[in-house]
């Protein structure tokens, strides 16, 4: 605080500035109206407006003083970088200044600081990169697809042998209906004949032709019935299908698609 006294002093004495252009006495008093809002300002702790106004109280008045105050407002406010650079300005400006020393000693500091920062910012740097290189990315696995389709309901061994089984049952009485429908024609042509009178041997002929012709429609009926069923169960125990796999390997060119299929 004790160079923004210093500073006051120095705008309230417009006589001690030594500038190749003095400001007029409205600078002046401008000047100090900004000096006193920016010290209003770095009191309470708003650097930012307090460099604001120094920045304009310099530009109005010309006193290279206020760069201690403008440097000081940025250490604070710690920009540290724009700090240093503000008192090398000032030194640069004024090598032999009564406050030069305390500058010096101040530059000194922050340069150590500054250094101090940019190693720690430099090593954190480094030791993420280090540790973003060293962790080996995860390793992918392989992901697999089952496409596997139900068995067909149905497909079975047992069908295929039961639908034999009747199909020949069937066919074995077909076989038998067949017979019975020539033996019924065969009475039918024997009494067709007959041009005299009915003998009892012609009349059994005619009960032994009807027998016939029903178990021929029976046996016949029965043994197509027996065939389509088994055509049905023999069909039905058809194993037509099968499981089929698939399996995505990851590599490193990129991926593999492969197949697979058990019957």
């Amino acid at each position: 605080m004790r160079h923004l006294v210093v500073i006051a002093f120095l705008l309230a004495s417009s006589h001690a500035s030594a500038q190749p252009a003095s400001p007029t006495d409205s600078e002046r008093a401008r000047a100090e109206a900004q000096f006193r809002q920016g010290e209003a300002f770095y009191k309470e702790g708003l650097y930012d407006q307090a460099i604001a106004a120094f920045r304009e109280s310099y530009r109005l008045s010309g006193l290279s003083e206020l760069l201690v105050n403008i440097a000081q407002a940025q250490r604070l406010a710690g920009r540290k970088q724009q700090a240093l650079d503000t008192y090398k300005t000032f030194l640069a400006e004024n090598p032999k200044h009564r406050y030069a020393d305390e500058v010096r000693r101040l530059v000194a500091i922050l340069t150590k600081e500054v250094e101090d920062q940019e190693k720690a910012a430099a090593i954190e740097a480094a030791r993420q990169k280090q540790a973003t290189q060293a962790a080996p990315p995860p390793a992918a696995r392989p992901a697999v697809v089952d496409d596997r389709q139900p068995a067909r309901e149905g497909g079975s061994e047992l069908l295929r042998y039961s639908g034999v089984a009747v199909g020949v049952t069937g066919l074995v009485l077909t076989g038998f209906g067949v017979k019975f429908a020539f033996d019924a024609r065969g009475h039918e042509d024997a009494l067709s004949e007959n041009d005299g009178q009915w003998t009892e041997d012609l009349l059994d002929r005619i009960d032994d032709g009807e027998r016939a012709e029903r178990n021929a429609i029976v046996f016949l009926s029965t043994g197509a019935g027996a065939v389509a069923l088994g055509a049905a169960l023999y069909y039905l125990g058809l194993d037509r299908g099968g499981m089929a796999t698939m399996a995505v390997n990851p590599t490193a060119g990129g991926g593999t698609v492969s197949f697979g299929a058990r019957f």
